[in-house]
């Protein structure tokens, strides 16, 4: 199966949060790119085409309409669902490439400096958080 994605994917545990209609929603960010984004959440929102998010970068938060592209999976009352942006903006493309710079940074003094690998994964959350890489 060849891959079908224009932009990779990275694994930053954003907060995000349903909108307008769909507000109170729970969502758990699962991973994001320039063009979409994979998250969990309720049962509820498989009879939708559309979902209004709100995502909190480090920098910025940001409104996006996304179209559903898929559901996958279930744990507990919770679905997987990948989204396409519908209005991405370029400053978010911008703030997106920044922050994911400053992750692969992270990781870099990381091995460096202090001797110890951490994944990209792992990076993306001391940094969200604001720890040093000596952490």
């Amino acid at each position: 199966m060849s891959e079908r994605r224009r932009w990779e994917r990275y694994q930053i545990a954003y907060p995000l949060e349903a909108s307008g209609e769909d507000s109170g929603s729970s969502l758990i960010l699962q991973d994001v790119s320039l063009g979409g984004i994979s998250f969990n959440a309720p049962e509820s929102l498989q009879n939708k085409e559309k979902i209004n998010l709100k995502l909190f970068l480090k920098k910025k938060m940001f409104l996006f309409t996304a179209k559903i592209v898929h559901f996958s999976g279930k744990e507990n009352k919770f679905i997987r669902v990948g989204a396409m942006f519908l209005n991405a903006q370029e400053e978010f493309s911008g703030i997106l490439a920044e922050e994911v710079e400053d992750i692969r940074q992270h990781i870099k003094e990381c091995n460096l400096y202090h001797n110890r690998e951490i994944n990209f994964e792992t990076a993306a959350e001391n940094y969200l958080k604001g720890l040093p890489p000596s952490e």
